[in-house]
Order: C-alpha cells, then structure tokens, then sequence
C-alpha cells in the first residue's frame, strides 16, 4: 500500500438531514446516502424536523421507515420528535398516552430530538421547562434513553443540561457546539462527578472550518443554525476537542433555488419576519476530507478523527461499530462539486483545500463506492434499530 493511503473505519453521523419525506427536491434517502457513502461514511441517523412533516406521531416514523427501507444505500437510523407542551400534567391521562408512544417510538428510534431554538421546522424559542413533561415521559418509558436539545447560547444550554441531566437523571446529547460559551457549560458538565457520563456533545465541521465573516461572500450559502461562530468560538473548539465526543455533518442541504431566494429576499439572514431562510449546509462529503485537513494542521489526529465518527458515536447510540473501511488517499485536493452526490449540488467548501479523496468504501464485505462511482443500490442499506 502506498504511503499516502490509510484505511479507516467507516463513519457513522449521528445528525443527519435527508429530507424524505417533505422536501425531496432538496435530497431524498437514495442521494443523502450516495452522499454519505462518497463521505466514507456508512450509517447515518436521520433528524426528526422534516419540512411541514415532522417525525412526531408513530404513522410518520413509520412512513420514514418503509421510504428508507426501498431508497438507503447505506445503514440508517431514526431518532422521533416531540413538541414542548408545558401543560401537559404529569401522571394524567395524556401523560400516560404519551408514554405509551414514547415506548414505541423508544423501540424503534436512538433518542428523542427537542428543538429549543428557531431552526427548520421550528419558528419559536423554547425554555427548557416547556419540555420537562416530554422528557419526563421519554425517561419513563425509555429509562437508558437518549435526549438530544438543539441549545444555542450559555444559559439554553446550561438549563437544558440540568434539566435532562441533574434534574431527571438522564443521558442528553447537545449536538452542533457553535460557540465558546456553549461548550464552557459542557466541559463544566463533564467535569462534575454527579454527572459522569450523561452528557456528550458534537461538533460539526462548518463550526471547525468557516466563522461568521464568511456569510459575508457565501450570504445564505453559509448561513445556518446554529449560526457560524468567530474565529475566537473556532480557536476554542479546536483547542478543546479533546472535551468533544462527536463529529457530526449535520447535512441539511437546500435547493440552490432556494439559497438564492434567501440571498435576494432576506440578505441579513432575519428571522421571524417573515422572509424566506433556508438554514443549513451539505456535508456529508466533505466532513472526512476536511478532517484529514485538519490532522495537517496538527489540531486534530487520526485517531482522535476515528474516536469522534466512529467509536464514540456508536458507544452514545449503542450499536456496534459497523464492519467496514474506507481507503483514503491522503494528499492536498481541491474539493469539488462536480464530484458531489447530494441532490441540492452545491457545497460551501467548493474550492477549498482538503486533505484527501476517499477511493474505496467497503460495507459488511461488499464494496459500496469505488474511484468515484457508486456501487451500491437503493436498498442495499439496513434500517437500524436499538438492541437489534
């Protein structure tokens, strides 16, 4: 083997969004997963937040389940939703249906995702007391259970954390840490010994690579939520990472007609005015190749990149590893969107410099994606489920 060459497991990305059902014309389960196997990942999980279709009720996780089943190429897991619901008493009638859902959806889904700020699919901020009866709920009928809080800001995450955490006693895992101060709450969460071992945190590459000046050339290209952080929030992500337990993509690709509606309609990037916002980037396929740029950079190394998208993603989630590797060609590359797979077909990284090409993804024996061409068919991938 060459010296340039390294195998590595193949990556698992807990935070995922592919789209199907509700926005198709963005990705669907067979593109979103061609752009994961070109990525050299293969298991994805899959966020509850479709476009005007949430995976919030047993019929739509259902339909999500059967859809991936014929369309994924590679392994796919699901997480279900809940909305806040501060009225809702615990111990009454409700309550109880509730739980009987929430044990169903627990058998089926890796944890329960809650929205606390304006993302897709959620236009308003919520505390975190307006979802103490949900986790209640989800803690009862899924006691080992995980809960997942998109927090942005100190005081959001602190209080989502001591909710989940201190208060009830359960494992929460706080994804896409943007800013400092959101992972200063983490790290003194991890360092408390009452809380060992329930929180967890990830990271996404767009936090890693581009900062907040960069929505001034990429506009909406570059816009999403959280929202970029400032070369400090960069420098002290990358100089903690030792604090953080997983690389995620949060793929969320748009249709460029829509990224450029934004950019004509609402070039500040408002909210809750009224004006069209698309957030989020694809990333599926550049989250390795940006990873191998930063191990030249010496902030990050090969194995602390193979602990944060394989070994610890599959420890939070409680699967094993799946048996795979993906062969890498280390060397300095333009990345381009001519290669990409995504439906959407653009990327904010177009360009740039990575630090390597994925030439092989192999799964369970069989070769999935080789030299740029996709070997794998729709429905070749598993559905996953929990303690399967």
């Amino acid at each position: 083997m060459s010296e340039k060459q390294i195998v590595i497991p193949g990556l698992i990305d807990m935070h995922v969004h592919l789209r199907d059902p509700g926005y198709t014309e963005a990705e669907d389960f067979d593109t979103g997963t061609s752009a994961a196997l070109a990525g050299g990942v293969v298991a994805v999980f899959d966020m509850p937040n479709n476009k005007n279709m949430p995976t919030v009720t047993l019929d739509r996780l259902d339909e999500k389940i059967v859809l991936a089943s014929d369309k994924a190429r590679t392994d796919i897991g699901f997480y279900y939703g809940a909305l806040p619901n501060e009225g809702l008493e615990i111990g009454g009638t409700e309550y109880e249906r509730l739980v009987e859902d929430f044990r169903v959806a627990g058998d089926l889904t890796f944890g329960l995702k809650l929205y606390c700020d304006i993302t897709t699919g959620n236009e308003h901020k919520h505390g975190a007391d307006a979802f103490r009866p949900v986790v209640s709920a989800w803690l009862e009928a899924n006691p080992e259970g995980l809960i997942l809080a998109h927090t942005e800001g100190r005081e959001a995450t602190a209080e989502m954390i001591d909710l989940v955490a201190r208060q009830m006693g359960g494992r929460i895992h706080i994804p896409h840490i943007s800013k400092k101060e959101e992972l200063e709450e983490v790290i003194k969460a991890k360092e408390d010994p009452d809380l060992k071992g329930t929180v967890t945190t990830g990271v996404c590459p767009h936090h890693l690579f581009l900062i907040d000046t960069n929505t001034i050339t990429l506009g909406w290209f570059a816009r999403m939520k959280p929202s970029l952080g400032t070369y400090v929030d960069r420098r002290f992500l990358r100089n903690n990472i030792n604090y953080i337990d997983v690389i995620e993509s949060d793929h969320a690709p748009h249709t460029l007609s829509d990224k450029v509606r934004a950019n004509i309609n609402n070039p500040k990037g408002e909210v809750g005015t009224g004006k069209p916002t698309s957030f989020g980037v694809p990333g599926l396929e550049a989250m390795l190749p940006l990873l191998l740029r930063g191990m030249r950079q010496s902030w990050i190394n090969l194995d602390g990149i193979i602990d944060m998208t394989s070994t610890n993603p599959a420890q939070i989630l409680g699967i094993e590893v799946p048996d795979s590797e993906v062969h890498v060609v280390v060397e300095q590359r333009r990345f381009r969107e001519s290669d990409l797979q995504t439906k959407c077909g653009w990327s904010p990284y177009t360009d740039i410099i990575v630090g390597g090409r994925i030439e092989r993804v192999v799964l369970d024996g069989q070769t999935m994606f080789q030299d740029g061409e996709m070997v794998a068919k729709p429905g070749d991938g598993v559905v996953l489920f929990p303690n399967r």
